[in-house]
């Protein structure tokens, strides 16, 4: 009867290592989806210093004689 419980333990066992086994995957698709998010923020904040850059040369290069609705820049 001993060696049933001590199969059924480490059966147990194995399962909680497997159960494990997962969560440790899904926390590194967790760090991956993280990467990936962190990545798109850099993309981001590269693509909203490319559109400053590019209005501040539209206002340096634009001609004086500006219509009054440009104004509103």
């Amino acid at each position: 009867m001993s060696v049933v419980f001590t199969t059924k333990s480490q059966m147990d066992m194995s399962q909680t290592e497997m159960d494990m086994s997962q969560t440790e995957s899904d926390m590194s698709q967790t760090e991956l989806d993280m990467s990936q998010t962190e990545l798109d923020m850099s993309q981001t904040e590269s693509d909203m210093s490319q559109i400053v850059y590019y209005d501040q040369l539209l206002w340096i290069s634009a001609p004086t004689c500006m219509p009054s609705s440009a104004s509103t820049f």
